[in-house]
């Protein structure tokens, strides 16, 4: 599970996202890593090598989300393959036609955002085929139970929040939306279920405009005092 909320306008987005996962479950923070083609700030999951986002040097943002399905195939190629392979291409588009040629049946259902500061585009696998939708401007909310996968609690829970933000909302404000805990613990922002040795885990918020590049990152559940602000970082990541 993981929530991805995008809002997007005119030559600018902002992405706030929480990833849920098992709380044993080992991980790298995020580094500059070396792709085949480009170079992309990402964080690292030890276990299978993938990631679950990044930003590339292109300024392209890809980030993915499980799509639920009641019995996952734990045989299939990791899901966070996907994100790696995306983060080599320039924009939205062009990672999307590398991406398509692969297989749907070789992986478990996903939804997979990508985003740059022209377009943006959700690529989603239901386990047999590959679905794309452009997103226009506005408010886009992306999670387990997206696009017909169950009932989207979550997905509420967010869009009566968000009524309030705007690209213009302080980072401080999503920071404390992203940490916002609700009962039953799956129907908000964030999860924290140690009985079951499931929460969120860690924590993003990039806002990229003409003008400016920020990213916050936290490690650990956003809850907790532990957001680093990479924007030092930007003019190396960034090759614009």
């Amino acid at each position: 599970m993981c929530s991805i909320v995008l809002i997007r306008e005119k030559d600018s987005f902002l992405i706030a996202t929480n990833r849920d996962e098992l709380l044993d479950r080992p991980s790298e923070g995020p580094e500059i890593r070396q792709g085949k083609i480009l170079k992309s700030f990402s964080p690292k999951d030890s276990l299978k090598g993938g990631t679950w986002l990044g930003l590339n040097e292109k300024g392209l943002f890809v980030g993915i989300t499980n799509r639920f399905t009641p019995q996952p195939n734990k045989d299939l190629k990791s899901r966070g393959e996907v994100p790696f392979l995306a983060l080599d291409w320039s924009t939205p588009s062009e990672a999307i036609s590398k991406i398509s040629l692969l297989e749907a049946k070789d992986y478990n259902p996903f939804h997979l955002v990508l985003v740059n500061i022209d377009e943006a585009i959700i690529f989603w696998s239901d386990g047999n085929h590959f679905h794309t939708e452009n997103l226009k401007e506005g408010i886009h909310i992306v999670t387990e139970s997206s696009f017909g996968a169950g009932e989207n609690l979550r997905a509420s829970y967010f869009e009566k929040r968000l009524k309030q933000f705007s690209m213009n909302s302080s980072i401080q404000s999503f920071k404390n939306l992203l940490s916002e805990k609700v009962d039953p613990s799956f129907c908000g922002p964030c999860i924290h279920i140690p009985e079951k040795n499931y929460g969120t885990r860690s924590s993003l918020i990039i806002k990229m405009t003409s003008k400016e590049h920020e990213f916050h990152y936290s490690n650990t559940s956003p809850d907790e005092p532990n957001w680093i602000d990479y924007k030092y970082l930007m003019p190396e990541i960034l090759n614009l």
